[in-house]
């Protein structure tokens, strides 16, 4: 329930910028041609009974 509620947060692997790395490597020619294009991001583990990566793409102007 503490994990639920975010009171308990996960310190183990992998690394949530790993998990950014992939993300980005995933969408390459989809979203964006190369992932250098990608000028800011917001990385964040939570625990879950639903295991997920969400996903919130802006472009900028």
């Amino acid at each position: 329930a503490a994990a639920d509620r975010g009171d308990i947060l996960p310190v183990t692997k992998p690394d949530a910028d790993n998990y950014l790395k992939g993300v980005k490597d995933a969408l390459k020619g989809i979203i964006w041609k190369d992932d250098s294009q990608v000028v800011d991001a917001f990385v964040r583990k939570r625990y879950s009974a639903q295991p997920r990566i969400e996903v919130k793409i802006k472009q900028l102007q």
